[in-house]
């Protein structure tokens, strides 16, 4: 008697045609999922009022905001937060959704993810180094906490070399820096982004 016919077979509970099928569809749903959560966040953001009840502000009457109660505590987290800065968020969002909903994958997504942190940040300080018009409904700047926070604590090293937060060239690397970081975390390649532009020139021009 073989070996073979000794050791038990191992069976396919799905055939692989159906495996692969499964796979795809799950990777969908995560896609979608993401985008799902892209279009709250942005939904909170664009209806926020600040006379909604959150964090730090007490209100009886009913929200402004479409999401109702969760989207004006998320809505006002993020602005306390991260202020200008949490569009990024729903860019990247978005991104990340598109990219992985189509199939063009999302390579060093973990590379990415760990960046997203640094970029948020620069994009909020450099948010925060504009004045804030009197419509701006926060306590803190126009890049919320963290921007003041970054501003705040990076204020002794610029000032051992004769900078400041404010100074043009400080600006400019920041935003160089932030503008790159984005753009990577984005996940849009060149040749999308020139598909995209035709896209957009040709619907214009329509």
């Amino acid at each position: 008697m073989s070996q073979n016919n000794l050791s038990p077979r191992k069976m396919a509970f799905l055939p692989p045609a159906a495996v692969v099928y499964l796979r795809r569809r799950a990777v969908e749903v995560v896609g979608l999922t993401l985008f799902a959560l892209a279009t709250a966040l942005a939904l909170a953001l664009a209806t926020y009022s600040p006379n909604d009840a959150a964090l730090n502000v007490a209100s009886a009457g009913p929200p402004a905001n479409w999401l109702g109660t969760p989207g004006a505590w998320t809505a006002d987290l993020l602005l306390q937060t991260l202020g200008l800065a949490s569009v990024a968020v729903v860019a990247v969002l978005a991104s990340w959704a598109w990219r992985i909903a189509s199939h063009r994958g999302l390579p060093w997504y973990g590379l990415r993810f760990v960046q997203l942190v640094p970029c948020l940040l620069l994009l909020a300080a450099v948010a925060g180094t504009v004045s804030a018009p009197k419509q701006w409904p926060q306590a803190s700047s126009l890049g919320g906490y963290s921007g003041d926070w970054l501003l705040k604590t990076s204020a002794p090293a610029l000032q051992k070399i004769g900078l400041t937060s404010s100074s043009p060239l400080v600006i400019s690397i920041a935003s160089t820096v932030a503008a790159i970081l984005l753009l990577y975390l984005l996940g849009i390649r060149f040749s999308e982004w020139l598909a995209l532009a035709r896209a957009g020139i040709s619907g214009f021009a329509q």
